[in-house]
């Protein structure tokens, strides 16, 4: 493992700076929505569209001054929204800030309070860059989800009257089909367009196990980083996503691993059942990818319920 505590240090306390800015500018617009505040569609890596509201913009924005000014060329900037001027040369070593300026867009543009704020840290190991940093902000809640390499994962809360309670994250671990999992799937509507072979039936036989094992089902959120941070705070056992980007994975996927549960990210040709920690996609960096979270306790038995059903190559 790389060690570079000082840097690491220095952009967490970045990270919580920017991030409670980019909650207050999200905030704002949503109590006071005007004429200011628009939609428009854009055009994903992948071909399919999307939405992109005048608040990720103006995040955005933000985010490129102050990273310009507080780090200059030290650190290299990647985030949903500038990702069209990301240029990555091989053999670059500087480490990466990956930022997703506002998961949720679709349902904060309809007026949801369920969107959050993304920011990792990527930093070179020798052979690739691995992520050191995350941090998730849920501003409407007041509540940080934050991990480093060097440090274990918790969830603050910060109370009105000044006081920040810091609560260690912890996956679940209760048995797994015995009629007590408590599982919270999504999948993409845009899956099975965007996917094929075998990657929307894994989906399917998730869907199909959760119906079949679960005794308190909950309705699934399409905010994949809250999804993620339910299997690290003990909520429920596995997430499912269709569909993700650097930007989608790195924090979540960090803090995840810190609270003991594993991610399963398809890239290219790779395995669904082998967990990997996120490592950036430097050569495709706005391209998409379907990934499994889960408590790393069911693990064995979902795999193989997957294969017996043969939905898993």
């Amino acid at each position: 493992m790389i060690r570079d505590r000082t840097l690491r240090d220095e952009v967490l306390g970045f990270f919580r700076e920017v991030s409670a800015e980019a909650g207050r500018i999200a905030l704002r617009s949503l109590r006071d929505r005007d004429d200011s505040f628009q939609v428009h569609q854009k055009t994903t890596e992948s071909g399919t569209m999307d939405i992109v509201t005048s608040v990720d913009l103006e995040i955005s924005r933000y985010l490129l001054r102050e990273k310009e000014r507080v780090f200059g060329n030290r650190v290299l900037l990647l985030s949903e929204e500038s990702s069209n001027w990301f240029r990555y040369a091989p053999g670059e070593r500087r480490p990466v800030m990956v930022v997703d300026e506002l998961d949720g867009t679709g349902p904060y543009s309809l007026g949801s309070p369920d969107f959050a704020h993304l920011f990792a840290l990527a930093e070179h190991d020798g052979r690739k860059h691995i992520v050191t940093v995350g941090l998730i902000n849920r501003p409407t809640i007041n509540t940080v989800y934050a991990a480093t390499a060097d440090t274990d994962p918790v969830r603050e809360v910060y109370h009105s009257h000044g006081h920040t309670e810091r609560i260690p994250l912890h996956v679940t671990s209760e048995p797994f089909l015995l009629g007590k999992t408590r599982m919270k799937l999504h999948a993409s509507p845009r899956m099975a367009a965007e996917y094929r072979g075998h990657h929307p039936h894994v989906i399917a036989a998730l869907e199909h196990l959760a119906r079949r094992n679960t005794s308190d089902a909950q309705q699934s959120t399409s905010v994949a980083s809250l999804g993620v941070m339910n299997v690290a705070d003990g909520v429920t056992d596995v997430f499912g996503i269709g569909m993700g980007a650097n930007w989608d994975y790195a924090a979540p996927s960090l803090i995840l691993w810190k609270a003991g549960g594993r991610a399963y990210i398809l890239k290219e040709d790779g395995q669904l059942d082998r967990a990997t920690p996120w490592s950036l996609q430097l050569d495709n960096p706005a391209g998409y990818y379907p990934a499994l979270f889960t408590n790393g306790v069911v693990d064995r038995k979902l795999f193989e319920e997957l294969r017996k059903n043969g939905k898993l190559d």
